[in-house]
């Protein structure tokens, strides 16, 4: 008896990820997702698909879009939520962002078609509270034998590196392309224009210049500071 059941969990939770043993591991029968044994085919397909893929994936499933997700999909959730969330609410899950993603998932479960997000901006809790991250995603309906959509695919990517990166260094180009024969003061107000067009990496900034004797200093620009 207990063989048979240890071999239908490895089928519906394949491989030998952290994902896959942690799912293996729960009572699902004390869920809202009731016993293993009585999950349809498509469920077990997705999950099947989500287990064994390397890119970072989840699954929402039913009308309370119970999350299931792999081991490449961890980060996204950081220390506070993994694993913890897993077979939760996605609404609870996702809490803070869920005004922004709500209405996407909302539009895929009705139209049942599959949204594209690029470059979005979200703020996670995660490494720490409200940390700015940025997500390309895909949700895609999981339809049932009926047509009707029983759960929902999240394929993503993080590319917060991507997008700070090139921000920040776009920042770096405008400063070196600073003209050479401004005096001191004209360039340092020139420097704190271009560091105010960025406030997400440099919030405030301040810019002194030394008097002749070198003892004291004069606030010559600044952003951000009252």
């Amino acid at each position: 008896m207990q063989d048979r059941i240890a071999a239908e969990l490895l089928r519906v939770f394949p491989g030998n990820t952290e994902m896959a043993r942690r799912m293996r591991q729960i009572d699902w029968s004390q869920t809202s997702m009731g016993p293993v044994s009585e999950w349809p085919e498509n469920l077990r397909l997705a999950l099947g698909i989500c287990l064994t893929s390397r890119f970072p994936m989840h699954l929402w499933w039913g009308p309370d879009l119970t999350l299931f997700y792999n081991d490449a999909y961890i980060s996204f959730l950081g220390p506070s939520k993994h694993p913890a969330m897993l077979g939760r609410s996605g609404c609870e899950a996702w809490a803070e962002v869920w005004d922004t993603i709500g209405p996407m998932i909302n539009k895929v479960r009705s139209a049942g078609e599959a949204s594209w997000s690029e470059d979005t901006l979200m703020f996670f809790d995660r490494q720490l509270p409200q940390e700015e991250v940025y997500v390309t995603f895909s949700v895609s309906p999981v339809l049932g034998e009926d047509g009707t959509i029983d759960g929902l695919y999240c394929t993503c990517s993080e590319v917060t590196g991507k997008i700070v990166g090139a921000r920040r260094l776009d920042t770096l180009r405008q400063l070196g392309l600073l003209a050479e024969e401004h005096n001191a003061e004209e360039a340092c107000r020139l420097a704190m224009s271009v560091i105010s067009r960025n406030p997400w990496d440099i919030p405030c900034a301040a810019l002194y210049l030394l008097d002749e004797d070198g003892h004291s200093a004069r606030l010559t620009a600044s952003t951000g500071l009252e």
